[in-house]
């Protein structure tokens, strides 16, 4: 047993079990990325239907990325595997470079399509993986903020990092849209312009 503690009704639910409630259990479970574990949790205060939504959104994505396992390389599987948890809720968006943990705004994802957040999965675990590598001046964190623009962000790993997001995406045969995203981030950053500011 993994975590022997999780079984522990209070410690479940972080010891307030009258405002944390999870009434179908769905909140917290292991998914299987390209043969790894990764823990999900959704934030318990948001409502059942969305809940169940979000939680198709991240298993199709998932199961993208799974059935995409044969066309990618060794070390291309091994990035992957870098994000070890996400967490769905309220914080803002972002990834922890030492523990490959994924926070994502929860609204976030109910605005796209599994393919792209297969991409944005994708995108973060070459984030860890460059955090791993060099460890950059940003820290441990790199965070959206709440305006869009980057907080410590460091330009050339946002450019590995999409490069890396449309090979791997192109193998994994995204959709379209999915691609675009970081295909204009990738553009806009070789011409030294950041479209998330216009």
């Amino acid at each position: 047993m993994r975590a022997p503690q999780a079984w522990n009704r209070f410690a479940y639910v972080h010891n307030n079990p009258l405002r944390l409630i999870d009434p179908l259990g769905l909140l917290d479970y292991d998914a299987t990325v390209l043969d790894a574990t990764v823990h999900v949790h959704i934030d318990d205060r948001i409502d059942e239907k969305t809940q169940q939504v979000m939680k198709a959104t991240i298993d199709a994505a998932f199961q993208k990325i799974n059935d995409g396992k044969v066309k990618l390389n060794k070390q291309e599987q091994a990035i992957v595997k870098l994000i070890r948890s996400l967490d769905f809720g309220g914080a803002p968006s972002g990834v922890n470079t030492r523990t490959g943990k994924l926070s994502v705004f929860g609204p976030h994802l109910l605005m796209q399509s599994s393919d792209a957040f297969a991409m944005d999965y994708v995108h973060d675990s070459k984030h860890v993986y460059n955090g791993n590598e060099r460890n950059p001046p940003y820290g441990d964190w790199l965070v959206a903020g709440r305006n869009g623009k980057w907080q410590d962000w460091h330009e050339l790993d946002e450019r590995d990092a999409s490069e890396f997001a449309i090979r791997v995406g192109y193998k994994l045969n995204v959709d379209p849209d999915a691609l675009f995203k970081y295909q204009r981030v990738l553009i806009d950053s070789i011409c030294n312009h950041q479209w998330w500011e216009e």
